[in-house]
């Protein structure tokens, strides 16, 4: 038997709650391990308690006869509807203030207390504390037990929380400019005639009210003019006693569209003036001087793209890839935090996937693109070595399967990009690396093609918008020339073509033909960081997540740099791909 006992039956919030458990066996006290929570029992108004009586669970009754029973009474807890049909039931509308009935302020807090492992001593006490929230409501205590030979026990008590006098506000937080807000609370007294003094705050200015309240709610205009962002506060008084007082931040926002914006500023020693619009709010500094900045505000960039296509969720794997592997706490919160996005992420290229593990745009049906099902299968592999799920090689081999059925109607780009994933991922690709330069060999003829000057956008994809345009030629070139040396096979393409691709590709102004370039003959920390400067947040996210992924070892080789806190009402708040930002909480 377990008995709890508290040293009160009603709190008001903020007090100590102080707990007493028993437990015994027939009369005599016992040791034993108990698990205990304080719920809300509102809880159980919406959901009735599922766990049987542990006494039952344990020691259920043995029968050994044969029952029949319908499966439809397991479906939702035992609230299977009837299969047979029922007239419908008669409406029972309500008056309108029936409807809108006040309720007692809640906090979002449904558990006030959980003790998990809670141990007896030989006299059988226990003792536990809590603070009572906020929320004015009744609470259930049930502790459940077993002692050292297995015998199980559950005990259950009720306490309440309330208050004779308490507030609650009845007004939005959030205005326009322009708008002239009528602000008001309610009081919910417990008596009728109850004479109070209420005093408000805002702005500076301070308002008293003397008033007589009925028992029940009780409406209040407040008589202060407010017309700007600050915090408003409300003390209840009685015979010079504060009796309750509450508070919360008013924001007025500007009529126009909120836009994100991002500006470069050059810092100096001292005052830095950032020129801010009007009504700028969530305002975030970053670096982005040092390599190691750029590369983390990228990634983060990245982590936080919202779209959920094969694209962009591929897109979202490698920066959370590269981010794990950052770690040098893969047990801290921030890891668990990452860990479970990767799992996430995966799960929704599970989804994604057709028949064979093929995939389309948005999972739709229709045969899978080759180029969109190896950039899906590359970017689990990358997950999964990042977290170390291991796999069969056999198991990846799938991801040629559909490159070898469309290969001859690909892109070079794509057939390229293809294959480069195909070997860092150690896949069996060299006869169709040859077949891939014998194309080029082909294609290569059209030498004025690599003439041609380049007038794309720097945002323009080469992967999603022009893959088979003369400048996306050239990348696969001279992609294709760096996998053929790391095969150690030779090229069949002319010399003088792979260099006008090579120059082609140098001379461009876009990201992902530079980290060709790079890749092929190599850079350093200087080539690297102009490369990350040239991400954009209008790019393609497949574009960036792969200059991302293959610079990422340059990375390593750059020493870190500290920089200098800011001044002032900045708070440092750390990012998903183990970089930092300081956000503005002052005011103005």
């Amino acid at each position: 038997d377990i008995r709890v006992k508290t040293d009160k039956t009603h709190y008001q919030p903020g007090e100590l709650v102080n707990v007493e458990l028993t437990s015994s066996l027939k009369g005599k006290p016992v040791s034993a391990q108990l698990t205990v929570g304080v719920v809300d029992e509102m809880i159980y108004a919406l959901q009735p308690e599922i766990a049987p009586n542990i006494g039952k669970f344990f020691y259920p009754l043995g029968r050994n006869n044969v029952r029949t029973s319908s499966s439809l009474s397991f479906i939702s807890y035992d609230q299977a509807l009837s299969s047979e049909p029922v007239a419908p039931g008669a409406t029972n509308p309500s008056e309108r203030r029936v409807k809108m009935l006040e309720r007692p302020r809640r906090e979002e807090v449904d558990t006030a207390a959980w003790m998990p492992s809670l141990t007896t001593d030989k006299q059988g006490k226990a003792y536990f504390t809590f603070l009572m929230p906020d929320s004015l409501t009744r609470w259930r205590i049930t502790a459940r037990g077993m002692n050292g030979d297995g015998l199980v026990g559950q005990g259950r008590a009720y306490l309440r929380s309330e208050k004779n006098l308490y507030m609650k506000w009845s007004m939005p937080t959030v205005y326009r400019v322009g708008d002239k807000p009528a602000a008001g609370l309610f009081i919910f007294s417990q008596q009728d005639n109850e004479p109070v003094a209420l005093v408000t705050k805002f702005a500076g200015a301070e308002m008293r009210q003397t008033l007589t309240l009925h028992k029940g709610a009780n409406y209040i205009s407040l008589t202060q003019n407010i017309q700007q962002s600050g915090l408003l506060s409300a003390e209840l008084q009685q015979n010079g006693q504060v009796q309750d007082s509450i508070s919360t931040k008013l924001s007025f926002v500007d009529n126009s569209w909120p836009v994100e914006q991002q500006k470069n500023v050059m810092l100096g020693g001292g005052d830095n003036a950032l020129m801010l619009p009007e009504q700028a709010s969530n305002i975030r500094l970053q670096s982005s001087e040092t390599p190691q900045e750029i590369f983390r505000n990228n990634l983060d960039a990245l982590v936080d793209e919202p779209w959920g296509g094969v694209i962009n969720t591929g897109s979202r794997l490698i920066p959370l890839s590269l981010a794990w592997r950052s770690l040098a706490d893969h047990q801290s919160a921030a890891a668990n935090d990452i860990r479970q996005m990767i799992q996430d992420n995966r799960l929704r290229l599970m989804q994604l996937a057709g028949p064979g593990a093929r995939f389309t745009w948005w999972g739709e049906d229709g045969n899978g693109d080759a180029f969109l099902t190896a950039w899906a299968w590359y970017a689990d592999w990358q997950a999964s070595q990042a977290i170390g799920v291991t796999q069969q090689p056999e198991y990846w081999q799938h991801m040629l399967d559909s490159y070898a059925e469309q290969a001859d109607n690909m892109p070079l780009l794509h057939r390229a990009l293809v294959l480069a994933w195909a070997q860092e991922m150690n896949l069996p690709c060299k006869t169709l690396l040859k077949g891939l330069d014998e194309a080029i060999a082909r294609r290569g003829t059209k030498t004025e093609d690599f003439s041609e000057e380049d007038t794309r956008d720097i945002n323009d994809s080469l992967i999603l918008d022009t893959p088979e345009s003369p400048l996306a030629d050239a990348v696969a070139n001279v992609l294709t020339m760096t996998l053929l040396k790391k095969a150690q096979l030779k090229s069949t393409v002319m010399p003088q073509v792979q260099q006008y691709a090579w120059d082609k590709a140098a001379n461009s102004n876009q990201p992902l033909a530079h980290t060709v370039v790079l890749l092929n003959s190599g850079g350093d920390a200087t080539q690297t960081a102009a490369i990350l400067s040239g991400l954009t947040a209008e790019q393609s996210t497949i574009e960036r997540a792969l200059a991302m992924n293959w610079l990422a070892k340059y990375m390593a080789t750059m020493p870190p740099v500290v920089l200098p806190a800011p001044a002032g009402a900045w708070a440092k708040h750390k990012l998903t791909g183990g970089g930092e930002d300081w956000r503005w909480v002052g005011q103005g």
